[in-house]
């Protein structure tokens, strides 16, 4: 569609410019019309070029970076178009800010690509071209902070996927019970002694569920937290119930009767929750869970 209205545009530009070029050339003299002929020429290629602009969406490459799970993808192929949804992160494509990025393309390979695989970049205009199979191209069809559309075409054949950014969904800094329920990452967390212990997990590795300490709720009120010997917001690993109220989560049976996990922040998707007047605290981050 951008396109058209790109081409209908410069179009009337041109015609428009004739038509005045006409009408002029009857009053004005050879001289004249070699300038106007320059300056029309000139407002043509400006127009176009700020268009062009306009369109090339790699000026918006801090926002390709990150970790994006495929949630649709769209098939099209003699005459007939099919699609299918995906629910997980089985199917995801990262893009690293040093132009190395990895994909995980599952069973129905996304873009036509098999398996899993690490691969260069590099991001120019509207297309992403890769190292994948000697070279790969990949349209972005749209591109945001949060949302991306990656297209491939062979002769006639092509293949649509959208794309939502990894912990996008959870940067509104508030949190419900619904958006609590979910298995949360343990990145940090401080003990008894006021020492605190971190723990690398990038982004990739969170989407996989490749991360040993966690702290998972449910929707029907059970939880766990699965952080080994560890003493973790007052106690190591054991199943518990919960209740959410007022930025407090109330936890019973977890070992030490019950206490309650105060949320300190809720940002871009971090968690941060302190027990007992801020002696215990964790930071966790909602990660995927490993399929085995």
């Amino acid at each position: 569609m951008k396109y058209t209205i790109r081409i209908i545009m410069t179009a009337f530009i041109c015609y428009s410019l004739r038509e005045i070029s006409i009408i002029l050339k009857s009053k004005l003299n050879m001289r004249s019309n070699f300038f106007l002929t320059v300056i029309s020429l000139a407002l043509i290629t400006v127009c176009v070029s700020c268009s062009s602009d306009d369109d090339d969406v790699s000026s918006n490459v801090d926002n390709l970076t990150g970790t994006w799970i495929c949630y649709e993808q769209t098939w099209h192929e003699d005459g007939k178009t099919w699609s299918k949804s995906y629910s997980g992160n089985d199917y995801y494509i990262v893009f690293n800010n040093n132009n190395s990025g990895s994909m995980n393309s599952g069973s129905d390979e996304l873009m036509e690509i098999g398996r899993s695989h690490s691969f260069t970049y590099t991001f120019t205009g509207n297309n992403i071209i890769s190292d994948i199979y000697g070279e790969t191209i990949w349209m972005v069809v749209s591109l945001s902070d949060k949302q991306l559309t990656l297209k491939w075409e062979d002769e006639g054949y092509w293949i649509e996927c959208k794309f939502k950014k990894f912990g996008a969904d959870s940067d509104d800094g508030e949190l419900t019970s619904e958006s609590l329920v979910g298995r949360w990452a343990c990145l940090a967390f401080t003990d008894e002694d006021g020492q605190e212990r971190t723990f690398s997990i990038n982004d990739l590795k969170l989407a996989a569920g490749e991360y040993a300490w966690y702290i998972e709720f449910n929707s029907d009120g059970t939880g766990y937290k699965n952080v080994g010997s560890y003493m973790v917001l007052g106690s190591t690993s054991t199943p518990f119930y919960w209740t959410f109220s007022k930025n407090v989560i109330q936890i019973s049976n977890n070992g030490i009767d019950e206490t309650d996990w105060r949320v300190e922040s809720f940002k871009k998707g971090v968690l941060v929750l302190s027990s007992h007047n801020k002696i215990f605290k964790a930071t966790l981050k909602k990660g995927g869970i490993r399929k085995y």
